[in-house]
């Protein structure tokens, strides 16, 4: 899960690679690619791609290739950067650049090693960072554990281990010292109101004696909920801490940067990217945002193809209770066909083909209705790519194949059929609060936004000032093919008539 060291070489034993609880279940996907792929991971929790294991050399087949592509077999081979041996502690050094957490590494590190049944272990307890990132260099040898104030009367503070430049630099730690009626400290005897939930944070003084900042909030209440003979400071998980926020009411998205901004370096950044709640509480579950699902009420058509669009306001691809859908935008799709050679032609040492080519069906545009919904009926089994007209001064969060484009390739399963979703945003808050009033008032179209209508690049002008999608472009076409054959013919001609008039 790091762009910047995508693989480890490492030789394991057959168990490992022969059953799908070890490296062959490792075959994550992110926008249709299995194998690492630069550019395209934009989240943490984006980077997902698979392991590349190569056949059983002795030919009994006792696994199944993973990920053995020709980019994949480039990787393996070194052709294309990406995979190379590395020592522990060099491996080690990779993902703490990362920002994975020392801990899940070393954990890591042991699982490697002992698939590897290595007679000598590494001592892996002592090991931190030795490289020259500065961020990195100072999470591993400058730590200084804090508890950091929740706003959330039922777990008021979170214990975690932070970089020392996480207290005292701008926006750091030291800047969380709120307080209501005179408490700086939580106080269970207080009833906070929703909106007071304010005390702060507790800080002890800096370990390494150079005074870089002045404790916060050590009294003797503080050192007693610090050093825990005061409940209120318990370690968690991101996703205990998420839940637990979550369940006293906080939004998603206010937990979401709290957790960012915590710093903590036993966190996961690609855990925290892709955290839902998973408690039992179910007023919670009504408002938890999630991936577009199929919508209650509308037809589920077999051989269709169908999805949602909706304003992600806060950019995350993800569709949030007071995220509305969007009405009027125009879809089309396309079936995505391989239009394999029908036969070759040869002309003495000539040879030609029919190009291999996107063969466009034909394409069927519809607009979302009030309900955001879109529906292409009767389609065939295969290969399809629906295309979402973007209107002038929005753009693309995030589609369902994880791309901001808003051309999102699927697949209708015989007898089945296939769901996609697309999030639009404006360009600006003000934009996005003109959206809003407008598809709440049920008289939003693309055409009322401000600003010049029309399609951007690489797009045709659609209803109501927005802009359809672009078609598929053929990559050869059969009258090229024939005029290309008529010319080789005719030289073939004049070359056969040059050649008898010679002898």
């Amino acid at each position: 899960h790091a762009e910047n060291n995508p693989y480890v070489r490492i030789t394991v034993s057959v168990n490992a690679v022969n059953r799908k609880s070890g490296h062959s279940g490792h075959d994550e996907i992110f926008g249709d690619a299995h194998v690492y792929t630069a550019g395209i991971y934009k989240r943490a929790k984006d980077k997902l791609w698979g392991d590349i294991i190569p056949p059983d050399p002795t030919g009994q087949n006792r696994w199944q290739a993973l990920n053995w592509t020709s980019l994949g077999q480039q990787i393996f081979n070194g052709t294309v950067a990406g995979c190379k041996s590395q020592t522990p502690q060099e491996y080690y050094n990779k993902l703490r650049e990362s920002g994975v957490p020392a801990k899940d590494i070393k954990a890591e590190l042991a699982e490697l090693e002992a698939e590897q049944e290595l007679p000598v272990k590494t001592d892996l307890g002592p090991m931190e960072y030795n490289g020259t990132d500065p961020v990195a260099l100072e999470e591993d040898k400058d730590k200084v554990t804090i508890c950091h104030r929740t706003a959330a009367t039922t777990n008021p503070y979170r214990k975690i281990t932070v970089a020392a430049s996480s207290i005292y630099k701008t926006r750091g730690h030291y800047g969380h010292d709120d307080e209501y009626l005179g408490n700086r400290i939580f106080n269970p005897s207080i009833t906070y109101p929703a909106n007071q939930k304010k005390w702060g944070d507790i800080i002890p003084p800096d370990p390494t004696g150079k005074n870089r900042w002045a404790p916060l909030n050590w009294t003797a209440a503080g050192q007693a909920i610090y050093n825990g003979t005061v409940a209120g400071c318990s370690e968690q998980s991101s996703q205990e801490y998420y839940n637990n926020q979550r369940e006293d009411g906080k939004p998603k998205p206010e937990v979401m940067r709290d957790l960012e901004r915590q710093n903590n370096v036993d966190d996961d950044p690609h855990e925290v990217d892709g955290t839902q709640y998973t408690g039992d509480d179910p007023e919670v579950e009504k408002t938890e945002p999630r991936e577009p699902e199929f919508p209650e009420g509308k037809p589920e058509i077999a051989q269709s193809l169908s999805g949602i669009v909706w304003l992600d306001l806060n950019r995350d691809g993800l569709k949030d209770p007071n995220e509305p859908l969007m009405p009027n935008i125009v879809l089309s799709v396309v079936q995505v066909t391989e239009t394999a050679p029908a036969s070759s032609v040869r002309l003495g040492s000539f040879s030609l083909s029919p190009a291999t080519r996107l063969q466009p069906a034909e394409v069927t545009t519809v607009l979302t209705d009030k309900d955001g919904f879109y529906i292409f009926p009767s389609l065939a089994s295969g290969g399809w790519q629906v295309v979402a007209g973007v209107p002038n001064q929005l753009s693309v969060t995030y589609d369902s194949q994880g791309s901001a484009d808003g051309a999102v390739k699927t697949t209708v399963p015989a007898g089945g059929k296939a769901f996609t979703w697309v999030g639009l945003v404006g360009e600006n808050s003000t934009l996005n609060q003109q959206l809003l009033s407008q598809i709440r008032g049920g008289n939003f179209t693309p055409g009322a936004l401000n600003g010049p209508a029309g399609a951007r690049p690489g797009q045709t002008a659609g209803p109501n000032g927005s802009a359809s999608g672009p078609q598929l472009a053929a990559t050869g076409s059969n009258e090229i093919y024939w005029m290309l054959l008529g010319l080789l013919m005719l030289l073939a001609g004049v070359y056969g008539l040059r050649r008898s008039r010679k002898s």
